[in-house]
C-alpha cells in the first residue's frame, strides 16, 4: 500500500503530460516490506502514469552514503531525472546528491518516515511529501500482538495508518 501511495503523490506531482523519469531507491530487495513497497509503486505506474518511467532501480542497504554514492550515480546518467522515490532509509544521502548538483528543488523526492532529517528535508524543499507510517503504533501493535500470542489470546490487529506529510502539514509532535 505505501508504495502505491508514493506513486500516486509522485505521479500526481509529475503530472501525465509529457514522457518523465524516475528513480526507485530501496534499502533492500530481500526485505519484503521494500518488496512489496516496490510492487505497489509499480502496478500504480503501469495503470494512471504510463508517461513515467523507472530509468533505476537502486538498492542502498539503508546506508547514508551508499544512498548518496548511488543517487549521485543516477542525477549524473540522467540530468532529465524529474523523480525520486525512496523506499527506505537513506533520504540523507539522496538529499546531498541533489543539493550538489543543484537538484534539490527541480527533481521531486518522496520518501518514507517522518525522522527530524526528514521534517528538515520537507521545510527546506529538498523532500516534497514524505509516507509516514507512525512508528509508535508500529511497535504498539506489534507488542499487543506479541502478548496476545504467549497468552494464547485471540488479538485482532489495527495496522498503522499511512500518513502523507508535506511541508504543510508536519505535525507538532
Amino acid at each position: 500500500m505505501a508504495g502505491s501511495v508514493g506513486q500516486s503523490n509522485l505521479g500526481r506531482l509529475l503530472g501525465t503530460d509529457v514522457p518523465r523519469k524516475v528513480a526507485l531507491f530501496a534499502g533492500s530487495l530481500s526485505y519484503r516490506g521494500h518488496q512489496e513497497r516496490e510492487m505497489g509503486f509499480r502496478h500504480v505506474l503501469g495503470e494512471e502514469f504510463p508517461n513515467l518511467s523507472i530509468v533505476e532501480l537502486r538498492e542502498m542497504l539503508d546506508d547514508r552514503e551508499r544512498a548518496y554514492t548511488e543517487a549521485s550515480s543516477i542525477l549524473d546518467q540522467h540530468p532529465d531525472l524529474a523523480g525520486i522515490y525512496n523506499i527506505g532509509a537513506g533520504n540523507q544521502g539522496i538529499a546531498g546528491a541533489l543539493r550538489q548538483r543543484g537538484r534539490e528543488h527541480s527533481t521531486l523526492f518522496v520518501g518514507h518516515e517522518l525522522t527530524d532529517g526528514a521534517k528538515r528535508l520537507l521545510l527546506d524543499g529538498t523532500m516534497n511529501a514524505v509516507i509516514d507510517q507512525n512508528p509508535r503504533v508500529e511497535a504498539r501493535e506489534a507488542l499487543s500482538l506479541l502478548t496476545h500470542a504467549i497468552r494464547g489470546l485471540h488479538y485482532e490487529g489495527h495496522p498503522p495508518r499511512l500518513h502523507l506529510v508535506l511541508k504543510e502539514n508536519i505535525p507538532e509532535v
